[in-house]
This record gives C-alpha cells, structure tokens and sequence, in this order.
C-alpha cells in the first residue's frame, strides 16, 4: 500500500480508473462478477438486475471521466495536452458506446441503429443558428436599453416553440394533405393545424 501512495497522482487516478473500467465492464457487464453483481449475491438478488447495469454502466463512465480529469488536472502545457483536451469528448462518446457494447453481449442481445446525417446536420443547424439569434438579440436588447429587461425574451421563446412545432408537425402530422393556396399567402387552416 505505501508504493501505491508513493507514486504520482496521475498514475493513481488512472490505477483507479482502470479498476473501475474492468470492474464494471470486463467483470460486471459482460461476465457479471463484478463488485456490484456480487453484491446483489450477497444480498440475496435483493437488487434488480436493471439496477446493476445501470450502475455498473454508470460505473465505466465515470472511469472516462477520471481520465478526462487526469487531463485537466495532471497533464503538463502543451500541444500534446491540448489536443487530449479537444478529442475528450469523443473519446468519452466512444467510451460510452464501447460501454453499452458490452452491455449488449452481457444481456446477449444486439442492438442496431442508424445515423441520418443529413438530419442531424441540419437540425444542428437549425437550431444553433436560432440559439445565436436569440443570443444576439438579447445581447444588443440588453446593451442599448443599458438594463436588464426580459419583456423581449417570451417572444423568442414563443419563436422558438413553434419552430419546433412547425419543424415536427410534418412528420407527427403530415401537411402535405393539407389544401394550401399559393406561395407566400398564410393559410389559417395549416397555421392552426400545426
């Protein structure tokens, strides 16, 4: 024990993050004889099978975590530092994908899913453009009237509120059934529907 203290933090948070990693996902998620599934022996199985995975799976994501902090904490200035700074979100991604991976052939079942890009890309632009624009709104508000008025605010976050609505309802609700005039001309009826 007096060598385990003897040596830097940084290699005793990762000693710890390592633990914590195998523990939950090595021994407990995919072979469930880690600490937390014997535990539940030791209490009789008095702990749901869906409260140890989720622990243990909460568990392995903060072992990520810990090494994010060895990072910030422990990792000298540099290119080297900032570039793990930079990719520490994908990494914890990645970590967290791996994790329910082996949640996955733990529970001996399989999942799949796809990405649409396309969406994603263009719901993220949509509304990071709409978060800057209120941003900025309520940026200049505040500067020219030299105090903190919030009257403005409600309007943007009724703004906000039916962009989503007008952003989903096609897909909860499609409008494309709606009879709608020409271009550029409201229609109340496919205003009030969404």
């Amino acid at each position: 024990m007096d060598r385990f203290s003897e040596l830097p933090r940084w290699a005793r948070r990762l000693i710890f993050a390592t633990a914590l990693f195998i523990d939950a996902n090595l021994l407990g998620l995919l072979n469930g004889f880690g600490s937390l599934n014997i535990l539940d022996k030791i209490v009789g199985g008095g702990l749901p099978n869906d409260l140890v995975w989720i622990l243990q799976v909460v568990q392995s994501i903060t072992a990520g975590f810990v090494v994010v902090k060895v990072l910030f904490d422990d990792a000298p200035s540099g290119i080297p530092r900032t570039t793990a700074l930079i990719l520490s979100p994908l990494f914890m991604v990645a970590l967290v994908f791996l994790t329910l991976d082996f949640l996955m052939q733990g529970l001996a079942v399989s999942a799949s899913f796809t990405l649409d890009f396309v969406s994603i890309g263009t719901g993220t632009l949509t509304w990071s453009s709409t978060y800057l624009a209120i941003a900025i709104g309520l940026t200049l508000t505040y500067k020219v009237q030299k105090y903190g008025n919030f009257a403005q605010s409600e309007l943007f976050m009724l703004g906000m509120y039916l962009a989503v609505i007008m952003t989903w309802t096609d897909f909860l609700f499609p409008m494309s059934s709606l009879s709608t005039s020409q271009e550029g001309v409201l229609t109340w009826s496919v205003f009030i529907s969404s």
